[in-house]
């Protein structure tokens, strides 16, 4: 099928029109990438506050299932309907704009010298300024929203930061041979720190575990993953 670019074409004029919305559409992407990332760290550093199950993709009885939309509902919702606005304001702000006069009701060979003549109609590219303006706010809100998050947000004092790094994960997860041997650690609400003390001559350790665990203490040294 070809697609006419030529003189005559209003694919230009179509693909302008609506270049806003790929740009909106990426941004949407790297808004949900950071804020994943954010709530990620978020829940793995509350796995040093409290106890609670394994969150995996098929849970087993005992665990927990991932988000719908990689975010919790109370983030993820707001987000997507703040793009659906964003998207539905630039819609009204950038548009393509034909126009077919008409003279006693019949359609006329008048033709527009500022727009594209298309056929018996004439096309251009429109725009609302006050489309435009309330676009540009809604779009700094949302950039100040995320950077307001950024800046407030504080994780959870205890477990280092790198609940997004699988080496870091492997190393948290280094248990204890005994709750290695059982085998339903992973079946069980877990939670991090010290499962053998530490001192400066002492190497203790530290991990997830389904049993009591402490905290580790600045100073101490600790086997697995732990604060030095």
């Amino acid at each position: 099928m070809n697609v006419p670019f030529g003189q005559n074409s209003i694919i230009p004029y179509v693909l302008l029109a609506n270049l806003p919305q790929g740009i909106v559409s990426f941004l949407y992407l790297l808004y949900n990438g950071q804020f994943t990332a954010m709530l990620a760290q978020r829940e793995w550093s509350n796995y040093a506050i409290k106890r609670a199950p394994l969150r995996v993709t098929k849970p087993s009885p005992g665990q927990r299932s991932t988000y719908f939309l990689q975010l919790p509902y109370t983030f993820g919702v707001p987000l997507l309907l703040a793009a659906v606005l964003l998207h539905w304001l630039i819609s009204q702000s950038i548009f393509l704009v034909r126009i077919i006069p008409y003279e006693d009701g019949k359609p006329s060979d008048l033709k527009l010298s500022t727009m594209k003549q298309v056929g018996g109609s004439s096309a251009a590219l429109g725009w609302s300024n006050a489309g435009l303006v309330v676009s540009f706010i809604w779009g700094c809100v949302l950039v100040a929203v995320i950077l307001l998050v950024a800046f407030f947000g504080r994780y959870p004092i205890g477990l280092p930061i790198g609940g997004t790094n699988s080496a870091v994960i492997s190393a948290a997860c280094h248990g204890e041979e005994r709750e290695r041997r059982a085998g339903d650690i992973a079946d069980r609400p877990v939670k991090w720190g010290v499962t053998r003390p530490g001192s400066r001559d002492a190497v203790g350790h530290c991990c997830f575990s389904g049993e009591e665990v402490g905290k580790p203490e600045v100073g101490s040294l600790y086997a697995g993953y732990g604060l030095r």
